[in-house]
């Protein structure tokens, strides 16, 4: 703490873990050691520059705009996570000026919070952990790939300050006079260093989105202009993976977006389940770590199981992120990330292991995961639902426009596809009926002129990069005669598997 300035204008706050009945001196403790006012959260404060405030015992903390809320702690059994849920909240109320900080602790609160602060621009910061008496915490924090910083405690209130004020001093000026509208024009090679380097193509994403992703790179390289940065990008390997990591964070969690999931239940699955077939076929693009996947497989696995059918099913959930893929085949998720699966699903779905969860082989089994580029790969086929949930929002008018018909010629007839809340088929109107509008869910429109063709496609296998060889006939050894997109992830599933 006496490594905090008292004229940084940052406010920190901080969240333990407490019981409800436990009596918290920390911030008289902490008063000792600190130049500014060092408080316990009351209703109605505010947050105010060069001020500690502490969370007070059985209150969770949350944030709206710059007032504090506080409610009761649920006395309840089972996981509480006050640090990711004020994270959250943080991210919603402060978007780029929040600074998530992990310290020493135990277990893994914090970690899906700090992927909220990534989204939207905030600085991600972990302690060391060979300076943590407990590491657990920042060491799942830095697991992830999204800290910006890994730092012991003195050096984070110094290092954060820095930042700040090279980002109001130094990269400010710099995009005075249309310096953001370079920066959209000098996507295109920014663009094109990634995919030479063997990284995902983001041609078809929305420039502004890209545009404060490449800013953010900046402040933190601490190079205030645009020629710096890409000559830093030019020279960097390692700059470029950071780089496209920031452009490929997106947000995902066991049943996101709850009501979603319950229309299609309620007006999807029932009709699939029904149809006179004994195998059903999604397609997930945009899975990143797997968390939707898996969810649509619980809720197929127990509607199966109510009905007592003998229908089989296969879920392949795509990304061009290939960590992101590597997280969702192992199934494996810390304790608060099942924060949404109810008691019944975690028992009935996952194998417990130490302070984490795997999804039970059984249900991984129907899963496959792999590498895909939905702009550039081929569709996959023979599909009765697409789930493409918060993928289109991040793609330009021409990227959306060339999406849809690959939809729609990727479905089975009579079956449907689901969007995300803030998402259409708007550039691929005629191809979809609305089944339930409010929800985003679509039945495929079967009488529409196909606009999209296999035979037409240029697939991106031919060009040889990281983001496609996975698919390569030759990966699978000398017996792979087939080589449709299904078939040929089968087949590399079965090899990851053994």
């Amino acid at each position: 703490m006496s490594a905090i300035r008292p004229d940084s204008g940052f406010c920190y706050v901080i969240i333990q873990h407490l019981a409800p009945d436990h009596t918290s001196l920390l911030y008289k403790i902490l008063q000792e050691s600190c130049a500014v006012s060092v408080t316990m959260i009351l209703p109605g404060d505010k947050l105010l520059p060069n001020r500690v405030y502490v969370n007070p015992p059985g209150k969770l903390v949350t944030l709206d705009e710059e007032d504090f809320v506080l409610e009761e702690q649920p006395r309840v059994a089972g996981l509480r996570t006050p640090i990711n849920q004020f994270f959250v909240s943080l991210a919603n109320s402060l978007g780029s000026d929040a600074y998530a900080v992990v310290l020493s602790g135990t277990g893994t609160d914090g970690t899906s919070g700090v992927r909220e602060i990534k989204s939207v621009g905030g600085v991600v910061v972990a302690q060391k952990s060979q300076t943590a008496k407990f590491a657990g915490m920042p060491d799942s924090v830095i697991s992830t790939g999204l800290t910006d910083f890994v730092l012991p405690p003195a050096d984070i209130p110094g290092s954060l300050l820095d930042l700040r004020q090279f980002k109001e001093a130094g990269l400010s000026p710099a995009l005075e006079n249309n310096g953001s509208e370079r920066i959209e024009q000098a996507l295109s090679e920014i663009v094109q260093l990634l995919t030479d380097a063997g990284l995902s193509d983001f041609s078809g994403y929305k420039t502004g989105t890209l545009s404060r992703r490449v800013l953010r790179r900046m402040g933190l390289m601490r190079k205030a202009t645009l020629k710096s940065y890409l000559e830093l990008l030019r020279e960097s390997n390692d700059e470029r993976i950071s780089l496209s990591q920031d452009f490929l964070v997106g947000l995902t969690r066991f049943f996101r977006d709850p009501d979603g999931y319950a229309a299609l239940r309620e007006h999807v699955l029932p009709q699939l389940l029904d149809r006179q077939q004994d195998h059903l076929r999604i397609w997930v693009p945009g899975c990143s770590t797997g968390e939707e996947v898996y969810s649509l497989a619980f809720m197929i696995q127990s509607m199966i199981e109510e009905k007592r059918f003998s229908m089989t099913f296969q879920i392949f959930g795509t990304d061009v992120d290939m960590e992101a893929l590597k997280t969702a085949r192992g199934g494996i998720y810390t304790k608060e990330a099942l924060a949404e699966v109810s008691d019944d699903d975690v028992v009935r779905f996952f194998n417990e292991t130490q302070q984490s969860y795997q999804v039970k082989l059984g249900v991984r089994e129907s899963c496959l995961f792999a590498p895909h580029n939905l702009l550039h790969d081929p569709p996959f086929s023979r599909i009765d639902l697409i789930s493409c949930k918060n993928l289109l929002i991040y793609l330009n008018e021409q990227a959306q426009a060339a999406i849809i018909p690959r939809f729609h010629y990727a479905l089975n007839p009579e079956s449907f596809l689901a969007l995300g809340p803030s998402e259409s088929t708007s550039y691929g109107e005629e191809m979809f009926h609305a089944l339930d509008r409010r929800h985003r869910i679509y039945k495929r429109n079967d009488s529409a002129v196909e606009r999209f063709s296999a035979l037409r496609t240029n697939p991106a296998l031919s060009r040889g990069d990281l983001r496609t060889q996975h698919f390569m006939p030759d990966k699978f050894g000398a017996n792979a005669h087939s080589t449709s997109l299904e078939g040929l992830i089968e087949r590399q599933y079965v090899q990851v598997a053994a």
